[in-house]
């Protein structure tokens, strides 16, 4: 019985081909922004803890100011590191090494164009170790930095690629904020604007072109526990800064707070998103009251040679249900379309990706979202399917 209902459900849904698709369309756009937001948020997230995986959980990163548990917030805005605080988060045990570094936006230029771009002074002695052991990046060509007090200067990815509309090349003289520096090395492509589009200079220049005295940001790899070793640094500092105005982030907080970050992001975009699925969900009530109106004599035949009010209320919810389900069906196949769309396009035509991605896809999640659309048009259809329940034989047989 059920599935005789079921089948008469679905070749009433024929019956009005374009008004069923201009319905099953509502339902189209919100569970196909729904799945494409999170396909590409989800696959944001495993990107970035997949790459805090690579660098290992021995990192630590020393901030300078106050943030909120769950955000970076003003944690870049506060007092910077002295040369003090910097030897005696060096002597602390488990220290393997600190490396202090000092970063600004400078100005940029190259023969004749200019721009303005991060700049970090890093230790010349510990550069290597900065950038292979800790940061994880390597050289495409040229060599690390070699004397502290020289104007020589080793590029991101982009700034060498991309930045000033001509490739930059090993040997190229550019000019920061008014000094001439000489490149000497290019880092591989890392996929993060921040690391792609970044020189690196020696500690001692930056502290003369960018006018710096103390250290934005103290990396740190540790020997032992990572957390033992951050709550030993915790300590140091707040004997030396007198009030606790700085972070400490072990490479795990660091991706649980960008985890965070992306997540309430998503929240925020996939809320707006279910916005279109609220307009879906009236349409498909409004289509079901008219099929109501429409079919009311057809009810009163129905009832007249037996059909019980279970029977026609099972015939329009399922029809509502069909609706969403098809509805769910085709916006979770456009979704993932649109999701794998920007993947390929941002591998191949982005090149200043803050932050690449490969789209995730679930076979639980997308059955999951299925599911939840046809429950949403069953849900639509609750008020329609009891008021055709509900009508009169004698009444409806006379309606024209």
């Amino acid at each position: 019985m059920l599935l005789d209902i079921a089948i008469l459900a679905l070749r009433n849904l024929t019956r009005q081909k374009l008004r069923s698709w201009l319905t099953i369309l509502g339902v189209i756009i919100g569970i196909s922004a729904i799945v494409a937001l999170i396909s590409i948020s989800v696959g944001m997230k495993k990107y970035v803890s997949e790459e805090f995986e690579k660098l290992g959980k021995d990192k630590i990163t020393v901030l300078p100011g106050k943030s909120q548990k769950s955000m970076l917030g003003t944690a870049l805005f506060g007092k910077g590191f002295s040369e003090k605080e910097i030897e005696d988060i060096e002597k602390v045990k488990g220290v393997e090494v600190a490396a202090p570094l000092i970063f600004k936006t400078a100005t940029v230029v190259y023969k004749d164009t200019s721009d303005v771009t991060f700049v970090y002074g890093l230790p010349v002695d510990k550069m290597k170790e900065i950038m292979e052991t800790i940061q994880g990046y390597s050289l495409e060509e040229g060599k690390y930095l070699r004397k502290s007090k020289s104007y020589e200067a080793v590029l991101g990815y982009g700034v060498a690629k991309y930045e000033f509309g001509k490739e930059i090349e090993v040997g190229d003289k550019i000019v920061i904020n008014g000094v001439p520096f000489k490149v000497i090395g290019i880092l591989n492509k890392i996929g993060s604007r921040f690391d792609d589009y970044s020189i690196y200079i020696p500690y001692d220049a930056a502290k003369e072109v960018l006018k710096a005295d103390e250290a934005n940001l103290i990396l740190v790899k540790a020997k032992g526990d990572p957390e033992d070793v951050a709550k030993e640094i915790e300590k140091v500092l707040k004997k030396d800064r007198k009030r606790e105005d700085f972070t400490i982030l072990t490479t795990e907080e660091l991706s649980e707070r960008i985890g965070s970050i992306l997540s309430i992001i998503t929240a925020v975009v996939v809320g707006i998103a279910g916005i279109s699925l609220i307009v879906g969900a009236t349409g498909i009530m409004n289509t079901m009251y008219m099929a109501v109106t429409e079919r009311t004599r057809e009810i009163g035949i129905l009832k007249a040679i037996g059909a019980k009010k279970i029977h026609i209320f099972l015939i329009f919810l399922l029809e509502s249900g069909f609706i969403g389900c098809a509805g769910g069906l085709l916006g979770i196949t456009v979704g993932l379309g649109f999701a794998k769309a920007a993947e390929v396009f941002v591998a191949n035509y982005y090149t200043e990706l803050t932050l690449p991605f490969k789209t995730w896809i679930d076979i639980k999640f997308l059955v999951g979202m299925l599911a939840f659309s046809f429950s949403l048009g069953m849900v639509s259809g609750i008020l329609p399917a009891r008021k055709a329940a509900n009508l009169v034989t004698v009444k409806a047989l006379r309606y024209e």
